[in-house]
């Protein structure tokens, strides 16, 4: 028992440091209506909405922020039948 919680422990902390060190993005994915992408403002409010629930996720997991957010429009999950598009929303600390 006394070893399975340390390897938890451990574990947890090697997670935190690889998204803290920008080894690893934090990876949001999100179905979009193709209503949205006529529309720039209400997919605008989509994102941002999106992003701070990513980002409030996070934070209550890990206990600080990353910086940087890069959006993907259409991945391999894209759904043609429902007229949906996959939102990818990564969240890292990486310089570059």
């Amino acid at each position: 028992m006394k070893n399975n919680n340390r390897n938890r422990k451990l574990e947890y902390i090697r997670e935190k440091n690889n998204y803290r060190l920008g080894k690893r993005p934090f990876t949001v994915f999100s179905k979009i209506s193709n209503e949205f992408m006529n529309d720039e403002k209400a997919l605008e409010q989509a994102i941002i909405k999106i992003v701070n629930d990513a980002s409030k996720e996070f934070k209550n997991k890990f206990k600080f922020f990353l910086r940087r957010v890069i959006i993907r429009f259409g991945d391999n999950y894209d759904d043609f039948i429902k007229d949906q598009k996959t939102l990818r929303i990564e969240l890292t600390n990486k310089k570059s």
